[in-house]
Order: C-alpha cells, then sequence, then structure tokens
C-alpha cells in the first residue's frame, strides 16, 4: 500500500508544479524530464508524505494530527465529541484529507491510509 499511495501523492505534486500535464489537443501526457529529475524528492515516503501535508491547508493538516493522537483510526462517535464538546471541526477536514488520500473511510470513521501519513 505504501508505493501506490507515494506514486500517486508524486503524481499529484507534478501536476501542481506544472510538470506533469495532459494535452486534450494531442491527447496524450506531457512532462519535463529535465526538470523533473532535477527536483529534490526525498527517496523516503516519510519524508515526502509529511512534505505533502505541510502543504495542506492549515485546517486539513490540523486535523490529521488529531487524529494521529488517537492512533491509527478514529471512530464516528470520538470525532462527534470532538466536535460537540471540545468544539473542533473535523469532518469536512477529514473529508477533503480522505479525498486527498491520506485516509480512507471506513465504516464508522476514518483510518489512515498507512502508517506513515500517521507518522508524519
Amino acid at each position: 500500500r505504501g508505493n501506490p499511495l507515494f506514486l500517486s501523492r508524486l503524481l499529484v505534486s507534478l501536476g501542481e508544479n506544472g510538470l506533469l500535464r495532459f494535452s486534450l489537443s494531442r491527447r496524450r501526457w506531457s512532462w519535463d524530464e529535465a526538470k523533473i529529475r532535477s527536483l529534490r524528492t526525498p527517496d523516503d515516503v516519510g519524508k515526502f508524505l509529511a512534505r505533502s501535508i505541510e502543504n495542506l491547508s492549515p485546517v486539513i493538516s490540523d486535523a490529521l494530527c488529531t487524529l494521529a493522537c488517537f492512533g491509527g483510526s478514529i471512530h464516528l462517535s470520538v470525532i462527534e465529541v470532538l466536535e460537540r464538546d471540545v468544539g473542533l471541526r473535523l469532518t469536512n477536514s477529514l473529508e477533503s484529507a480522505a479525498t486527498d488520500g491520506f485516509l480512507e473511510k471506513v465504516d464508522l470513521g476514518y483510518r489512515f491510509s498507512h502508517d506513515r501519513v500517521q507518522e508524519a
């Protein structure tokens, strides 16, 4: 599970930086190989994911940090208590983190998509 996560985050990062793009007119992907090779992309998945999390909005990265304090997963009932009694707003941020691939939605909550995400 770690390598697909690393690859998907790397491809998203390349796209966000304009180094990988799809040409509708040519109907194919294009990239700048020289610029991609010159990038300082960490070989370590944990470091790369930490950098990816740092680039998220503060509310999403804060929600991930909160989740990490509870272990690898969190039950919806705990999220409800945190939102109701502590005043944290987590649901939208956790949804966004799941959309970005950092979390997986499970039956009654969320879990980190990889243990390296939790560590990051």
